[in-house]
């Protein structure tokens, strides 16, 4: 497995898109290896990380709702249709950006 060792500037950065490509080939390597780890133990966290991953997406586009429309999907060379992906704010945001 790869190695993520980051730098001081890297941990501080504000974006993982400030990190050089060897770094965030590391960091991506490891998030995928993460990923399909079958464990079911890890199921809920990882749909947690995911969701909290869109919602800071839709947060920084300003936007109250997120669709995503994926066409043919494939999940180890089977085939598993199309899906829709939703992502709706149901409460307002408070100035705080708590709830």
């Amino acid at each position: 497995m790869a190695t993520l060792t980051l730098t001081n500037e890297e941990k501080a950065a504000n974006s993982f898109l400030s990190f050089d490509d060897a770094s965030l080939g590391r960091l991506v390597k490891n998030g995928a290896i993460e990923i399909a780890d079958d464990a079911d133990e890890k199921d809920e966290t990882r749909w947690m990380t995911c969701a909290m991953m869109l919602v800071g997406m839709a947060h920084k586009k300003n936007t109250d709702r997120m669709t995503v429309d994926l066409k043919g999907m494939t999940y180890e060379g089977q085939g598993i249709g199309d899906w829709k992906l939703t992502l709706k704010r149901t409460k307002a945001r408070t100035s705080k950006g708590t709830q």
